[in-house]
């Protein structure tokens, strides 16, 4: 946190962020001490931004700059990500016939499927057991050479639990002081209450700390987004969101010497998690056709 006899003292600079350019001034000394590159360009008299006493950054939303700014002067950050205006609905809000259907359908279909299948097994083996050519027993099928439907669904069920239980023990460096793992959603009432509201606020914020090599940002945005998705109950409605993600880590990180990214590797987890529901979104094969290093981490995370 920043030394606020040191901030009263510093000469102010001025940033001029977003498309927009919107004017954020704040003390020279904000940078020391968390971003090199971020501190020379203010205080480093060899670069024309400090000699002017300000600076473009148009490829940083306002938003994402403050949320810098707040993390700087309090070591965390809360997300100012909105909700747009909610649809007006009937019923108090309750979801209509057509999308309250599929859905209990969709979960009758499962297990209506995961039911057939163990008869359809019973049944098999109960007609090895007891079908006849003559006077010869017909030769049983040898276990283990072909996998039957229903030990197909519960491994895949098994393997799903195996890659969530790993995802909900993730944990990431400790540098970073805070209440163990921050609030997964919004705490602030005025801010968003949907829960992937602030997904994209936290990749942001992440892209940008690495860029400017902040470390400590760069982890605490992790384990906020970390948090987000862990506790997230994810439903069709929400699916673009996480694509959106996906898409913006990717357009936005490169793999690196290590070949990995701690950003990637996290939402491609995720992903791996809920790739039935994921795989529904007709937006995910072409996410997939365009980015090779996306379809390549999920195919070796699934």
């Amino acid at each position: 946190m920043l030394d606020f006899d040191r901030v009263l003292r510093s000469p102010p600079f001025r940033f001029f962020v977003g498309k927009d350019r919107t004017c954020l001034t704040v003390p020279k000394c904000l940078a020391k001490d968390l971003s090199d590159p971020l501190h020379a360009m203010m205080t480093n008299e060899h670069m024309e931004e400090a000699r002017k006493g300000e600076a473009r950054l148009e490829d940083v939303e306002e938003s994402t700059f403050v949320g810098f700014c707040e993390f700087a002067y309090t070591g965390d950050y809360r997300s100012r990500v909105k909700d747009p205006e909610p649809d007006v609905q009937s019923n108090n809000d309750a979801p209509s016939e057509e999308e309250a259907v599929p859905a209990i359908a969709a979960a009758d279909e499962k297990l209506m499927a995961a039911e057939a299948l163990a008869a359809f097994d019973s049944m098999v083996e109960e007609a090895e057991q007891t079908s006849f050519v003559g006077s010869k027993k017909v030769k049983k099928v040898k276990k283990g050479k072909k996998q039957s439907g229903t030990e197909k669904f519960w491994d895949d069920q098994s393997k799903t639990e195996k890659l969530w239980d790993d995802f909900k023990l993730l944990r990431f460096d400790d540098s970073v002081r805070t209440n163990e793992q921050p609030a997964p959603l919004n705490s602030d009432p005025s801010i968003s209450h949907r829960p992937t509201a602030s997904l994209l606020y936290h990749v942001k914020l992440y892209v940008f700390a690495q860029k400017y090599l902040i470390h400590k940002l760069r982890i605490l945005a992790l384990r906020h987004l970390h948090g987000c998705l862990r506790n997230l109950a994810l439903t069709k409605r929400d699916t673009g969101d996480i694509l959106e993600i996906l898409e913006f880590a990717y357009t936005n990180t490169d793999r690196g010497q290590s070949n990995d990214d701690d950003l990637r590797r996290l939402i491609v987890h995720y992903a791996a998690c809920e790739a039935d529901i994921l795989k529904q979104d007709a937006g995910l094969r072409g996410l997939l056709e365009e980015y090779g290093e996306l379809a390549c981490d999920l195919f070796y995370k699934s």
